[in-house]
C-alpha cells in the first residue's frame, strides 16, 4: 500500500516493525510489511526513527510540494545498479539506440492520446477530425530514419512534432468536457483552471514514479536524451514520463467526466500579478485524486504476456532500457 500524508500537522514515528500515524486526533498503526511507499504532501513531523524503519525496507519516501512535483526522498543508498549504465547514458544521445527510443516514447504517448479521445468522444466529427491529423504526426514520426549528421534536428522536428499533437488534442479534450471543466489552454504552476491543477498534481506523482523506477533500474535520471539541455533537472524522467501521461489524464478526465471535483477542493491562489493568479490542490483534492490514480495504476494489463499492474510496467520499461544500453553502447 501507499501511505498518502495529506493532513497538516500530522506526526508520523514508528514502534517496533510498524509505521505510527497521528493526525487529526486520531492514531493508526500499519506494518512495514504492507508499505511500499510512503507520500508525504503536506507539513508535519517525522522521526528519524520512521526515516530509517523506511530505508531499512526499501521503502520509497517522498516528499511533494503544492503542485505535486517531488521536493526529495529517501532511500537506500545502494539503490541503482552499475555505473557502467551511467557513463554509457552520456553517449546515448547521438546514438541510433537514443534516437529509436525518442521515437517509441514519442509515438506511443500519440497513441494513448489518441486511445483516450476515443473512449471519451461522444462527437464524431471533433473525433475523427483530430484522429486524422494525430494519425498523420504519428505517421512522420514513425518514418524519421536515424541520421548522425543531423541527429539534433531531427530530435527537434519530433518534438515540433509532438507540441503540435499536444496543442490539438488537448483543445479535443477540453471540448468533450462538461462545460464547467473546460479549459484555454495548458496552464503549470500555477494552473488557471481546475482540469489543469489536478493535471499538474497528478503528473507530479508520476514523475516521482519515474525517477524512483530510474534509479532502481540504475539509470541516471540527469541525463536525458531529448530533454537533454535540461541543466540540473531530470532530465530522463522528462523523457520517459511521455508515455505514461495517459493515465494521469484519465484519471482527471474520469473524475471531471463523473461530475466529482468540485471547487472545494481547491485553494485560490491571489498573488499581486494577476499573471501568477491560480488553483491549488488542497487535502480534500489530494486525497481525492491520489485514490483516483491509484485504483488505476493498480489494475492489470497484458505486458510480455503476463498479467501486470500499470504502476509495475513502469520499473519493467527503465529495466527493459538499461539492458538495452549495456548491450547496444
Amino acid at each position: 500500500m501507499k501511505l498518502n500524508l495529506t493532513t497538516y500537522g500530522f506526526y508520523l514515528s514508528k514502534n517496533g516493525n510498524r509505521f505510527v500515524i497521528k493526525a487529526d486526533g486520531k492514531k493508526d498503526e500499519i506494518s512495514v510489511d504492507k508499505v511500499e511507499q510512503i507520500v508525504v504532501t503536506t507539513k508535519g513531523v517525522i522521526t528519524t526513527d520512521a526515516i530509517n524503519l523506511a530505508v531499512e525496507n526499501n521503502i520509497d519516501f517522498i516528499m511533494l510540494n503544492n503542485y505535486g512535483k517531488p521536493l526529495g526522498r529517501f532511500w537506500h543508498s545502494k539503490f541503482g545498479s552499475i555505473s557502467t549504465i551511467r557513463k554509457k547514458q552520456l553517449e546515448l544521445e547521438n546514438t541510433y539506440l537514443g534516437f529509436e527510443l525518442v521515437k517509441d516514447w514519442i509515438s506511443t504517448k500519440m497513441n494513448n492520446q489518441k486511445k483516450l479521445l476515443k473512449k471519451f468522444s461522444n462527437d464524431e466529427f471533433i473525433n475523427n477530425n483530430a484522429i486524422s491529423k494525430m494519425n498523420n504526426y504519428i505517421q512522420k514520426i514513425n518514418e524519421m530514419e536515424y541520421n548522425y549528421k543531423n541527429i539534433k534536428e531531427e530530435r527537434d522536428k519530433i518534438q515540433n512534432l509532438e507540441a503540435n499533437v499536444s496543442r490539438m488534442y488537448f483543445k479535443t479534450l477540453s471540448e468533450l468536457l462538461h462545460e464547467e471543466y473546460r479549459f484555454e489552454c495548458r496552464s503549470r504552476n500555477p494552473a488557471k483552471d481546475y482540469f489543469n491543477c489536478l493535471l499538474n498534481y497528478g503528473y507530479g506523482i508520476l514523475y516521482g514514479q519515474i525517477e524512483r523506477s530510474c534509479i532502481i533500474a540504475g539509470l541516471d535520471p540527469y541525463i536525458g536524451i531529448l530533454h537533454r539541455d535540461n541543466y540540473n533537472r531530470t532530465a530522463l524522467v522528462y523523457d520517459m514520463i511521455e508515455p505514461y501521461r495517459y493515465y494521469v489524464d484519465k484519471t482527471v478526465f474520469e473524475l471531471c467526466n463523473n461530475k466529482l471535483i468540485e471547487g472545494k477542493f481547491f485553494d485560490e491562489l491571489k498573488a499581486e500579478e494577476k499573471s501568477k493568479n491560480g488553483y491549488y490542490l488542497n487535502k480534500e483534492g489530494k486525497q481525492l485524486l491520489i485514490s483516483k490514480y491509484n485504483e488505476i495504476m493498480d489494475k492489470k494489463i497484458k505486458y510480455d504476456g503476463k498479467n501486470t499492474r500499470i504502476e509495475d510496467t513502469i520499473l519493467k520499461d527503465c529495466h527493459k532500457v538499461s539492458n538495452k544500453i549495456l548491450k547496444y553502447i
